[in-house]
């Protein structure tokens, strides 16, 4: 199952709003984990594991209905690769010279990585000492799919290897189910360089962003490199593009957004009446399920954004206190969310579940819960994120940043 979304470079201070974004989008993420491991038929929309019968149709409502966004996933993890595509080339725009981008390169494997590995000895440790308890949860919630998580016990040299290569190039989610999105952001971040490196002062960049998705597309690569390609398009547009006339704003704002949520809520791959559904119009010809929802869901992460950028209310309303503290602590949020989901959520669920009904249970679980992945995702991002980024700079001002051309002697 496809699962978090990766990690968001900050957003600079003037486009705090995104920051925002980046927290509503890693809530939906964490949502939808939580809901589909003790309710999987907002996933699958299947009666047979639904565990709401006085609510006929609920459940199914989450699966396939524009309610769908209150746990989308896939949208979800389409919105932060945006972002990223637009983060990332923030500062170029700002500065378009190549130091900038050599800067940004330098420093993102160690940036990204000394994290991720961090992540990765936790679920390593959990896999050793037993702290999983994802299968029990599945065998009595009918979530299929959350059961299939930590089915292998690595030894130390091949969790070495898997830190070292697996992870960053192939996404190996042995210890951890989320890592598989970090090939494709490391992937996407190098592209998004590469891209700006070539065409980033062309004069006709839009078409070559048209060009590079659409070869994207059709190429064997993995899709969601498109997303990033769309981050760069979109920044580029904001700062550089024509200015939409303000009595047409709300409008235009109106469709993006309505844009979103028709795209943005087309059913996971896992969903089994997408036949019967609304939804078929969307299914593209001679495209399967899969695709055809990487591309809603890309397109809907874009017509979100554009909205976003467009419209000073939403810029105003991402801007509260709690989602910017949300998307400040998503990175940490989403290397441990799954582990916590696995071990301590699961643990006492089952604990309370063998004295107390299904969803009081589940309901005792998830407010013990909210306190345990803050202070994790805080702990992580102030001691291991932090002092990560604030290595690679000095790593990169140690090892690589370019020195002074000397000043040229006096004449004597």
């Amino acid at each position: 199952m496809s699962t978090s979304p990766t990690p968001v470079p900050p957003a600079p201070r003037h486009l705090r709003y995104l920051d925002g974004l980046r927290g509503l989008a890693a809530l939906g993420v964490l949502l939808n984990h939580y809901l589909t491991a003790f309710y999987p038929t907002m996933l699958t929309g299947e009666a047979a594991t639904a565990h709401l019968p006085q609510w006929p149709g609920f459940e199914y409502a989450l699966a396939a209905t524009p309610l769908n966004l209150l746990r989308s996933n896939g949208v979800g993890v389409c919105v932060f690769f945006v972002l990223s595509g637009f983060v990332l080339s923030e500062a170029y725009f700002r500065r378009p010279h190549p130091l900038t981008l050599q800067a940004q390169a330098a420093r993102r494997y160690l940036r990204l990585m000394l994290p991720v590995a961090a992540s990765a000895l936790l679920g390593f440790a959990g896999l050793r000492l037993d702290w999983f308890r994802n299968d029990e949860v599945a065998a009595v919630s009918g979530a299929a799919w959350f059961g299939r998580s930590w089915q292998t016990q690595p030894s130390v040299l091949q969790f070495v290897k898997d830190v070292v290569f697996d992870i960053p190039l192939a996404g190996e989610p042995a210890y951890n189910p989320v890592l598989w999105t970090l090939h494709l952001e490391l992937m996407g971040s190098f592209l998004v360089f590469a891209l700006l490196a070539f065409f980033g002062t062309a004069r006709n960049r839009g078409l070559i962003y048209l060009a590079a998705a659409t070869l994207l597309f059709l190429s064997p690569w993995n899709l969601y490199l498109v997303a990033f390609v769309l981050g760069v398009a979109l920044n580029d547009w904001h700062r550089h593009g024509p200015a939409v006339p303000a009595a047409g704003r709300p409008w235009l704002v109106g469709l993006l957004l309505l844009g979103f949520v028709g795209l943005g809520s087309y059913p996971t791959t896992y969903f089994t009446g997408l036949a019967a559904s609304p939804y078929r119009w969307l299914l593209l010809p001679r495209l399967g399920p899969d695709h055809s929802e990487l591309l809603h869901h890309i397109a809907a992460a874009a017509l979100l954004l554009g909205a976003v950028l467009l419209s000073v209310r939403l810029q105003r309303l991402l801007q509260a206190r709690w989602l910017v503290f949300l998307g400040s602590v998503s990175f940490g949020l989403y290397l441990l969310h799954f582990l916590v989901l696995g071990s301590f959520s699961a643990r006492l669920f089952l604990g309370l579940h063998a004295r107390l009904g299904y969803h009081l249970s589940f309901g005792l679980m998830a407010l013990a819960s909210v306190p345990v992945l803050l202070l994790a995702a805080y702990a992580l991002h102030r001691w291991v994120i932090e002092p990560s980024s604030a290595l690679s700079r000095r790593v990169y001002g140690r090892w690589f940043q370019p020195r002074p051309a000397p000043a040229p002697a006096a004449a004597e």
